[in-house]
């Protein structure tokens, strides 16, 4: 391998990220274990809104939206769907939010998650509102990842001020 370029200290670090990225994947799943869609908006119902479509086509869309299993949901309609986080509701983040995060760690999302949990405005800790304290913890988790990890080009200071505003610890109240 040396050979290739690729030395111990190199191997030994993508080794540690694979094992971090992994061991925060498991923590992701298990927080969300079981959350379902229930009435909440879902992806490409929240699309639509986006696209300002009529009553009858969100209706049609809404139909057409994952609402049970959010593990089943796939890296391509995650993607398609990444404007959909700012539609969201509080049903719609807690059931979406976890296929988000999994999709970035794995780096199949092309877009920027970190900024729905960042930028603090109403509407966002209203969609962050029925997140339990695992979850909570999850999210706060998955921010530190992105803090420390260089392969995240977003402003550090920007997630920063998210885990020692809104996400700290002291903010968990479920």
């Amino acid at each position: 391998m040396k050979l290739n370029g690729c030395d111990k200290f190199i191997l030994d670090d993508a080794t540690s990220k694979k094992l971090e990225a992994d061991k925060l994947i498991r923590m992701i799943k298990l927080a969300f274990k079981g959350v379902q869609l229930e009435d909440g908006t879902g992806l490409l119902e929240a699309d639509g809104l986006d696209d300002r479509k009529s009553k009858q086509e969100l209706a049609e869309l809404r139909a057409q939206d994952i609402k049970t299993d959010w593990e089943s949901i796939s890296d391509d309609y995650i993607n398609k769907g990444w404007c959909s986080l700012s539609y969201f509701d509080a049903k719609g983040m807690r059931f979406y939010l976890p296929a988000y995060m999994i999709s970035d760690i794995r780096k199949k999302y092309n877009h920027h998650l970190d900024f729905c949990m960042c930028h603090e405005i109403d509407h966002s800790n209203h969609q962050f509102s029925l997140f339990t304290n695992e979850q909570r913890m999850a999210v706060r988790e998955y921010l530190n990842y992105v803090f420390n990890n260089e392969d995240y080009s977003q402003p550090n200071e920007m997630v920063a001020d998210a885990l020692l505003g809104y996400w700290n610890e002291s903010n968990d109240t479920a």
